[in-house]
């Protein structure tokens, strides 16, 4: 076994429109060329492996899942329904729209029609209706969460 070098240059990888996706290194060995495995790991003269900014993240949800499988596969279950049904039968493959701000308020309107279907079809339309027309806010719980949020970032800015 033989340690891959790297000369320690951030590469880019570019995503669409050219912008920057993610930043790696890339990391090399000569060793390969006299290995009697190396048809077995690489058909290329040198070893080479792109090593992302994000492997440190990566490695460890991937050491997290092989862990714990069954929470990964309830997690699949509850978050990734909505994804497929907003992909699938919506078609929303790619936001619109460019920009965070922007791109927050299409998911926004995009997630809003996901609950409202979901509501209808789970409720039937009547009942959803009329759940709508009897539903009394409690605005103080947004009050307090507001003035909660407030006095965080004024204690954050001191």
């Amino acid at each position: 076994m033989q340690p891959l070098t790297s000369l320690g240059t951030w590469h880019n990888k570019k995503g669409e429109a050219n912008e920057t996706s993610y930043r790696f290194k890339t990391y090399r060995t000569n060793a390969c060329k006299n290995c009697p495995l190396k048809s077995q790991c690489t058909k290329l003269p040198k070893r080479i492996i792109h090593r992302s900014e994000y492997q440190d993240a990566v490695d460890i949800n991937d050491n997290n899942i092989k862990q714990n499988p069954q929470y990964y596969k309830r997690r699949q279950a509850i978050v990734e329904h909505p994804f497929g049904t907003i992909k699938r039968h919506f078609g929303f493959t790619h936001t619109l729209l460019k920009g965070l701000q922007k791109v927050n308020g299409e998911m926004n309107l995009i997630m809003f029609c996901y609950n409202f279907m979901r509501t209808k079809n789970i409720l039937g339309f009547n009942k959803m209706l009329e759940t709508i027309k009897n539903w009394q806010p409690d605005y103080s719980k947004i009050v307090c969460a507001l003035k909660k949020r407030l006095c965080q970032s004024d204690l954050q800015t001191k």
